[in-house]
């Protein structure tokens, strides 16, 4: 009798191998017809679920290895958002705390101006900042109504730093969009003000910050914040805006609290599975972050997090959630609580950032008709 359990045993388990490895098959194939995309240089993907046994790791291309960093673009908001939450938690900070109860109205005032000439923005909300709600102009993706937009100009001045309050400075040559609390719009400005705050409450700068509460805690030896804090480990890997590798550009500094930085799978795998166990903020709060707000049709954002339904992106599509956030770049990194999947990677590429969704909404039907 217990010849026969150690055989059956033993035939499960070539089984579930035989299907994971019929599963990394499929998902190659996925991979591969990315990376054979005229824009893409490289790419990266990490695939991850103990209970799956699924555990995946390519990174390929031009510049791509496996412990080399990449940046990960806004996939950073998560960072700065649960770094938030750890301030609420200690009980140095509420998210309904306004700007003009934290921040110096030199740092903010001007920022918010609409047609009838009235400054809102000391009015706004630490939580309007988090989950997008403020209406402030967008530095990144908004065009001044004079001159060229932020990255035009850091392309074409690849030598330029730029500080925090320089960011603010372009966002006040724009106007808002409307009052704070009655709309929705992604926005990179926030998260710069949310950058200064847990500055002016820890003390501490904000790379400084997120090594001594994040990074080092976790063991995520790989990652730092680009052109702010000493580099670890290799170079950064190219990024790409068409063939034009900026990946050395001083200018990328234009990502800060809203993105920047650099990190590598393994380390982003970490930080997913830390934020999912409740190893760095608790369950309520991670609960809170999840306070969802409809972006388009099958996307919802809360607090520095982003939700994916797949079935309302298209109908076909397995009803799956994927939680997490992605960058501008083609970046990923999302955790699907009903299939227990980590998914992180980049393509590296400004051309990527739509295309690398449609390319995780592939990987997630197969792992999910795998595992049906």
């Amino acid at each position: 009798m217990k010849r026969l359990s150690l055989f059956l045993s033993l035939i499960l388990s070539l089984m579930v191998k035989a299907q994971s490895t019929g599963l990394e098959h499929d998902i190659r194939k996925l991979y591969d017809r990315e990376l054979k995309r005229e824009a893409v240089h490289d790419a990266y993907l990490r695939v991850y679920s103990p209970s799956k046994d699924l555990d995946i790791a390519w990174a390929e291309g031009e510049t791509a290895s496996l412990d080399r960093p990449f940046h990960s673009a806004s996939i950073g908001k998560t960072f700065t958002a649960v770094a938030c939450l750890q301030l609420v938690e200690e009980g140095k900070l509420s998210v309904h705390l306004k700007l003009s109860d934290v921040l110096d109205s030199m740092v903010y005032k001007g920022l918010h101006r609409m047609e009838d000439g009235i400054d809102r923005t000391g009015s706004i909300s630490i939580m309007q900042l988090l989950n997008h709600s403020s209406g402030l102009p967008d530095y990144f993706e908004d065009k001044p109504e004079d001159g060229p937009d932020l990255l035009s100009i850091s392309l074409e001045k690849p030598d330029t730093l730029w500080t925090p309050l320089s960011l603010l400075e372009f966002a006040r040559k724009m106007p808002a969009h409307f009052k704070p609390g009655v709309g929705y719009k992604y926005n990179d400005t926030e998260y710069i003000l949310l950058g200064l705050i847990i500055e002016k409450i820890s003390g501490l700068s904000l790379a400084d910050y997120l090594e001594q509460k994040i990074f080092a805690p976790l063991e995520m030896n790989n990652t730092y914040m680009h052109l702010r804090a000493p580099q670890k480990g290799d170079d950064l890997a190219g990024m790409y805006v068409d063939e034009v590798n900026i990946a050395n550009y001083k200018s990328l500094s234009l990502d800060w609290a809203g993105g920047g930085l650099a990190t590598t799978m393994e380390d982003l795998l970490k930080f997913q599975i830390a934020l999912n166990t409740n190893a760095l903020i608790d369950a309520e709060s991670f609960e809170f972050m999840q306070s969802w707000t409809k972006e388009s049709a099958g996307f919802y954002y809360g607090l520095g997090l982003r939700k994916i339904n797949m079935k309302k992106l298209f109908f076909a599509y397995p009803d799956l959630n994927l939680i997490g956030h992605n960058g501008s770049n083609g970046s990923f990194m999302f955790y699907c609580p009903e299939l227990d999947v980590y998914v992180n990677g980049s393509f590296n590429q400004l051309k990527m950032q739509r295309k690398a969704v449609v390319f995780l909404t592939k990987v997630f039907t197969k792992i999910e008709k795998e595992h049906h």
